[in-house]
């Protein structure tokens, strides 16, 4: 039961680091596009 729980723990972090990344990306991207604006 133990090692179920630790695989799924696992597989949160893993869906955590992917749902935040994206977001990341998102705004690098938007930042990015908001500063070429500028000019």
């Amino acid at each position: 039961m133990t090692i179920i729980k630790m695989d799924m723990d696992n597989k949160f972090n893993e869906l955590f680091v992917i749902l935040k990344l994206p977001d990341f990306i998102i705004r690098a991207v938007v930042y990015f596009q908001l500063s070429k604006k500028a000019y």
